[in-house]
């Protein structure tokens, strides 16, 4: 029994955090490939226009107004390396300028999707736990 106790808190040892990130359009797949380096498990990916009118693109140093906001859910452990990472990318990569930031999931009902968005659905399943499968 302890030993599955164990086992069942390293599970719940991380929190999880939704990270949203507002890029360009056309970098989206750029920005959801480097997220999902962090161990993202679920994204969305959902277009917008930014409120910035055409003709004052150029005096704000934005690149287009069309924009992708990505909406992943990544463990605590991996948020400052995921925050400074995509940082560093929106100095480095050409028109790849956007905002990120993070908020705190507050609570996952059961077990089995916590483990599927925290990426450890390995050790979900050696500690006992059931995928709904036979």
């Amino acid at each position: 029994m302890a030993q599955t106790k164990s086992k069942k808190e390293k599970l719940s040892v991380n929190r999880l955090m939704i990270l949203v990130v507002v890029v360009n359009r056309k970098k989206a797949e750029y920005y959801t490939d480097l997220i999902q380096s962090f161990d993202a498990n679920l994204q969305f990916v959902g277009f917008g226009e930014g409120t910035v009118k055409p003709g004052m693109l150029g005096y704000t140093g934005l690149a287009e107004n069309d924009k992708a906001i990505i909406i992943s859910v990544i463990r605590a452990d991996r948020e400052k390396e995921a925050l400074r990472t995509i940082g560093d990318k929106f100095k480095s990569v050409k028109d790849g300028k956007g905002i990120a930031y993070t908020v705190s999931m507050t609570s996952v009902i059961g077990s089995s999707i916590f483990s599927f968005l925290s990426n450890q659905r390995n050790t979900f399943m050696n500690a006992g736990g059931t995928d709904g499968h036979k």
